[in-house]
């Protein structure tokens, strides 16, 4: 939650049950239509018609962006390198999220937060556009109909309130030397080694490191006497890579940023050795007013979040939450909600006698 907000709106999508009465002309799911208990927060119920929905979505959004990649094997993968499976992630991530929804909602009458005629309007109207743009397959593994949808967008909304009502006291003031952000182009020639199959790597010798460079002050050269330094970078093989950066940036090199530093408006460096890679870079703006706007609103964003997780992590000692580990095994990714599309040897040479007849043209 602190370092993603876009992840703060899918986690509050379903606000805790007992507010579910304050959403105007909606019913509340009867308990009994919601399956079994899968955890309780403090003495409130949480059911798995709710934790499974928010599993299905994010299973059906992981394979359409994997399935082409892994196929159905792909929940047992271990994409994240720490041993546990793509699956396991997912599930862990998805009923932390719970979990975070009921917490988030039970403070709602502490920051005297509730929902409008407006926001009724708009959670019926985005409820029935969901129920629209989902496949049948969606709905069937989510067990979702419109009813259920106001109902937890109602949640969602409010619960938005909540955190928007915790964070209202952050400063929003950021001066321009705080956020203040140069941007660069560079070059980056990678001398870590070459990878081999089997995970290992194959270090470069001497005279291979010496090529590189050799090729590095090239791009340098032909950039500064040119004067096009995407020519002269993509003319040796190599991509052109844009960036902003401040006074608190961590994640470019050091040696490139102290030569980037070196440099004024429209100035190329020389050959820069960095961690692993030759660099040529360009100062594009040492005072870009548009990164440092954005970097402004990230800045405000960073502190709100910080803000808030430390009032949830005060809230989470307040109440126990007990997960019943048997029932959210019963919710797996054995079967796709995606299915990869696979092209038949037919539909292969109907495209090809379609682009055949078109090139005739």
């Amino acid at each position: 939650m602190r370092k993603n907000l876009g992840k703060r709106m899918l986690v509050i999508a379903a606000a805790a049950m007992m507010l579910a009465a304050s959403l105007t002309g909606c019913g509340k799911t009867a308990a009994s239509d919601k399956g079994e208990v899968v955890a309780t927060l403090g003495d409130e119920k949480i059911y798995l018609k709710e934790a499974n929905l928010y599993a299905r979505v994010t299973q059906a959004q992981y394979e359409s962006a994997y399935m082409a990649y892994f196929g159905e094997e792909m929940w047992t993968v271990d994409m994240s390198g720490d041993g546990s499976t793509l699956e396991a992630n997912v599930k862990d991530s998805t009923i932390e999220n719970v979990k975070q929804i009921h917490l988030m909602a039970a403070h709602a009458e502490e920051y005297k937060v509730e929902l409008t005629e407006d926001d009724d309007k708009t959670i019926k109207e985005t409820a029935a556009s969901i129920m629209e743009s989902w496949d049948d397959a969606l709905i069937k593994a989510t067990g979702a109909d419109e009813k259920y949808l106001i109902e937890l967008l109602g949640y969602s909304t409010l619960a938005d309130k909540v955190y928007q009502a915790a964070i209202a006291d952050v400063d929003t003031e950021v001066s321009d030397e705080e956020a203040a952000q140069k941007s660069i182009s560079y070059a980056f020639i990678s001398t870590a080694g070459t990878p081999a199959e089997d995970g290992t790597t194959t270090a470069l010798t001497d005279d291979e490191k010496a090529a590189l460079k050799v090729t590095a002050q090239t791009i340098a050269d032909t950039a500064k006497t040119g004067g096009d330094f995407q020519a002269a970078v993509e003319g040796a093989g190599y991509t052109v890579y844009d960036d902003s950066y401040g006074a608190d940036s961590t994640d470019l090199d050091a040696a490139l940023i102290a030569a980037a530093d070196a440099l004024t408006d429209g100035g190329v460096s020389d050959v820069i050795e960095g961690d692993g890679a030759y660099y040529v870079v360009k100062m594009v703006s040492t005072a870009d007013a548009e990164a440092t706007a954005t970097r402004k609103e990230e800045i405000v964003a960073e502190r709100q979040n910080t803000a808030f997780a430390d009032i949830y992590a005060a809230w989470e000692k307040e109440v126990e939450f007990k997960l019943d580990e048997e029932v959210w095994a019963t919710i797996t990714f054995d079967e796709p909600i995606i299915v990869a599309e696979e092209t038949t040897a037919e539909e292969t040479t109907e495209e090809t006698a379609a682009e055949e007849t078109t090139e005739e043209k």
